[in-house]
């Protein structure tokens, strides 16, 4: 059960029609205040990432400037906790198996029903939920820094 207060979720896709579709199937799937932050492309998520914290991330897997992969082991390297749903429109079952080692959190190939999308943020939001203690040092200026440099080491602390 979702809880009832605000979450905020990244929508990464290049294609804009999807991320609209995404955020509209959640507004009516999901009985909670929703705030959606939507990104074009990897680039353009991890620099949303180093300035807000979110619930979730929703991402593609194949984007142009820096893939759902990438983006996927940048955003770990700041927030392991965040939970990371990818989807795609590649049946892979190789891609599945990357994304799963790199962290996401669950995995969904386009096209799905909206029943499904809701049920898998639902998961997400309440098996990794929100109000959790978490800390965020991406929120820090030299962290900023290093992860927007492609730096990130786990020796490298604020």
């Amino acid at each position: 059960m979702i809880v009832d207060k605000s979450y905020r979720i990244l929508v990464v896709d290049d294609v804009a029609i999807v991320r609209r579709t995404i955020i509209y199937m959640l507004e009516i799937g999901l009985d909670c205040t929703l705030v959606f932050v939507e990104a074009g492309d990897g680039e353009e998520a991890l620099a949303e990432f180093q300035t807000s914290e979110f619930d979730l991330v929703i991402s593609d897997l194949i984007m142009p400037k820096m893939n759902g992969l990438e983006l996927v082991k940048r955003v770990r390297s700041v927030d392991p906790a965040v939970p990371i749903l990818m989807i795609t429109a590649h049946d892979e079952k190789v891609s599945a198996a990357e994304a799963i080692r790199a962290g996401v959190t669950d995995f969904m190939v386009k096209p799905f029903h909206q029943r499904m999308l809701v049920d898998t943020c639902a998961k997400c939001l309440t098996d990794f939920p929100a109000n959790a203690p978490r800390q965020y040092p991406h929120v820090y200026p030299d962290r900023r820094r290093l992860l927007h440099a492609g730096g990130g080491s786990d020796a490298i602390q604020p």
